[in-house]
C-alpha cells in the first residue's frame, strides 16, 4: 500500500520553489500529519540532495524537533510524512500576544535547547535559517521546523550560495561563512523581536544577554549556544526563587523583608534613594532599616554631625534608622521586624537575595 492509499489530503499549506506542503489525514490511524513533496530535478539543479532534509530529521531525537514517519519516491518527487505541529508560528503568535519576560525566557531556553542539541552532534549540525516562521508554539512546547538548509559545518561552508532569511542572519552568514555562532546570532535576533513585542519592561539582565548574542564580531559573542543558554537558565532560577519568596511573604505579611537599591554606575544617587526610602517607610509607619555593606555612611555622618544617636548597634534620627555594619558599633542582634533597605551602589550581587 502506497502513501496515496494511506493518506487523504485535507489542504495545501505551502507551494513554493518546487516544494509543496500539505496537511494530510492517515485513514487507518485517524491522525493528521504533514506531507512534504520536493521536486527532485529542482533540487539537483541546485546541487542539493532532495532527500537530505528527511534523512537529517530521521536521525534527530529531541522533543523540539518534529518526528519523521515515512519517506517515499514518487516519480519526479521525493515525498515524506512528518509530525503535524498543532500550534502557531511565532510570527503569528506575536501578532496575537505580547509575551511577558517570563515567557520570553521560557521560549528562549527551549529554542536554545534545540540548537544546542544540533550543535552537540558529531559532526555539528548548523540550522542556518532561524526565523519566527520556523518556530512553533504549541502550549508549553516549542518546536523548530523546516530543516531544508540545515547541515554539518563542513557541508555548510561548501554551500555558500544557499539562501537564508537575511533579517535574522548573522553578518558573516550574509558574507558566506557560517558556524555555531551564526545560529547564536539568529537566536539573539529572535529574542530581540520578542523583547520589542513584550508588554513588560524587560530587565537589564535579559537585555544584556540578548545584546551579547548580537555582537557583530563572532569572537565577542558567547562561547556557545549552551553557555549562552545557561545565562538564561540562571535568570529563570532567580525568578523562581523570587516567586517563592513572594508567596512566602504573602503568608507572613505584605511588606518585603529586603529591598535592594542598585545603581547602573557610580554617582547616580543610590545612597540618597535608599536613605529617602528608609525615611519614607518609617514616616508611613512601616519600620525600615538602612544598610550599606560597602560604606559606613551613617557612621561617617555621626563623626561630623551630632544629630544622630546610637544605641545597641542602631543609628537613628527622626524617621531614619540604620543597622551599624562597622567596627565596635556593629549590633550583635539585628532587628527582628521591619524591612531592610540595602544600599548596594553598583554591587549588584549584594541585592541578589533581596525580595525587591
Amino acid at each position: 500500500m502506497g502513501y496515496k492509499d494511506e493518506y487523504e489530503v485535507k489542504k495545501k499549506i505551502k507551494d513554493q520553489d518546487g516544494t509543496r506542503v500539505y496537511l494530510v489525514h492517515h485513514k487507518t490511524l485517524g491522525v493528521d500529519r504533514i506531507m512534504k513533496t520536493v521536486r527532485i530535478e529542482a533540487m539537483q539543479v541546485a546541487d542539493l540532495d532532495p532527500s537530505a532534509e528527511a534523512k537529517l530529521i530521521a536521525n534527530l531525537r529531541h522533543p523540539g524537533i518534529p518526528t519523521l514517519y515515512d519517506l517515499y519516491r514518487d516519480g519526479e518527487y521525493m515525498v515524506w510524512i512528518e509530525e503535524w505541529i498543532k500550534g502557531l508560528p511565532l510570527s503569528d503568535y506575536l501578532m496575537r500576544h505580547s509575551p511577558s519576560e517570563d515567557e520570553i525566557i521560557r521560549i528562549m531556553i527551549s529554542l536554545n535547547s534545540i540548537i544546542s542539541y544540533l550543535h552537540s552532534l558529531c559532526p555539528p549540525i548548523l540550522y542556518q535559517d532561524l526565523k519566527p516562521e520556523h518556530i512553533y508554539i504549541q502550549g508549553e512546547r516549542v518546536v523548530l521546523i523546516d530543516y531544508g538548509i540545515a547541515g554539518s559545518r563542513a557541508s555548510s561552508e561548501q554551500r555558500k550560495s544557499v539562501s537564508c532569511s537575511v533579517s535574522y542572519a548573522s553578518p558573516e552568514q550574509i558574507l558566506g561563512y557560517v558556524d555555531e555562532k551564526s545560529d547564536l546570532y539568529s537566536l539573539g535576533k529572535v529574542a530581540r523581536l520578542m523583547q520589542r513585542r513584550s508588554g513588560d519592561e524587560i530587565s537589564r539582565k535579559v537585555r544584556r544577554i540578548i545584546a551579547q548574542a548580537l555582537r557583530e564580531n563572532p569572537s565577542q559573542r558567547p562561547e556557545s549556544v549552551k553557555s549562552w543558554s545557561e545565562e538564561w537558565m540562571k535568570i529563570q532560577k532567580e525568578q523562581e526563587r523570587q516567586l517563592k519568596r513572594r508567596k512566602k511573604q504573602k503568608k507572613v505579611g505584605n511588606l518585603p523583608k529586603e529591598i535592594a537599591v542598585i545603581g547602573t554606575e557610580e554617582g547616580v544617587g543610590c545612597t540618597q534613594i535608599a536613605v529617602s526610602l528608609t525615611v519614607l517607610m518609617n514616616h508611613a509607619g512601616d519600620r525600615a532599616w538602612y544598610v550599606n555593606p560597602y560604606d559606613a555612611v551613617p557612621e561617617r555622618i555621626m563623626e561630623t554631625e551630632d544629630i544622630f544617636c546610637q544605641k545597641s548597634g542602631i543609628i537613628y534620627h527622626d524617621c531614619f534608622y540604620s543597622i551599624s555594619q562597622w567596627g565596635r558599633k556593629k549590633a550583635d542582634d539585628q532587628p527582628p521586624e521591619g524591612t531592610k533597605i540595602i544600599d548596594c551602589g553598583i554591587h549588584e550581587e549584594a541585592g541578589r537575595n533581596a525580595d525587591l
